[in-house]
């Protein structure tokens, strides 16, 4: 999880708690998935900046890092808990 410094977090979250409350839902896994290509992209418009308009490896190395990373503190945090209530409710395999 990224656990950023609370200053950061209070410039951060009036933006993100905004747009979360008009987060459509119809789609839910489509339209998220759009907005977390979106915000990928820019990331990497902004490191592209930085090193005079050329996208490194180590750019798309270190995004597909977040990517991952986030991926597995879900799996760690929401999906773990979740199977293991199913193991006590149903039974083990």
């Amino acid at each position: 999880m990224p656990y950023i410094r609370p200053d950061f977090r209070k410039q951060i979250d009036p933006y993100l708690n905004q747009f979360l409350d008009d987060f459509p839902t119809a789609d839910v896994s489509g339209d998220l998935n759009y907005v977390i290509t979106r915000i990928i992209h820019h990331a990497l418009d902004i490191m592209k900046k930085s090193n005079n308009g050329e996208i490194r490896y180590a750019h798309l190395n270190n995004l597909m890092g977040v990517l991952e990373s986030a991926k597995l503190e879900f799996y760690r945090r929401r999906v773990v808990p979740f199977e293991d209530q199913a193991i006590i409710k149903n039974g083990d395999v």
